[in-house]
């Protein structure tokens, strides 16, 4: 059966829109990835400069990071807590973290060794330098926004499979 030349052309724009679909949806990936997992890991950068100083500070108290390594996790949460606006009363609820940068941090020491906070980061996640006295005592570190998901993936498909789902490639 041979096409006529309305069917060749109706064809050649079906698959023309098709390739221009593929592109797009592409495109839109790559710049979701890039423009708002950015955000979030620049929003979790920012607010982790500001727990910097509240660490550095408790360091130097302590001498150590000894009294992070413990079960009890409120001092580390306290860090976490947002210094209060100025002009807010001591009794307002906290700003809310909704980009979630507050599960996402952790704290290394000096040679990269995980203290407390998300066991997944490491020498690979978003590191700002803890100082004091002029000497790096340790490390705040960011996990990737990207890297959190996609850990939280591996963990809910193990949890499906293990309550006997199987999932076949």
């Amino acid at each position: 059966m041979k096409l006529g030349i309305t069917s060749k052309l109706f064809l050649a724009v079906l698959v023309s829109c098709a390739i221009v679909l593929l592109i797009n949806n592409f495109a839109s990936r790559i710049s979701f990835q890039r423009g708002f997992l950015g955000y979030l890991n620049e929003q979790g950068e920012s607010r982790m400069l500001s727990v910097i100083p509240r660490i550095a500070q408790a360091y130097q108290a302590h001498g150590s990071w000894d009294f992070l390594r413990t079960d009890n996790l409120q001092p580390w949460f306290e860090f976490m807590r947002p210094d209060p606006l100025p002009d807010q009363p001591r009794l307002a609820p906290p700003v809310s973290d909704q980009t979630g940068a507050i599960l996402r941090f952790a704290l290394l020491d000096r040679d990269y060794s995980f203290i407390v906070g998300n066991p997944d980061a490491n020498r690979s996640s978003i590191l700002r330098p803890v100082n004091v006295n002029g000497d790096t005592v340790g490390w705040m570190a960011l996990v990737p926004f990207q890297q959190a998901v996609s850990a939280g993936d591996v963990r809910f498909y193990e949890s499906i499979d293990g309550v006997g789902y199987r999932f076949e490639s």
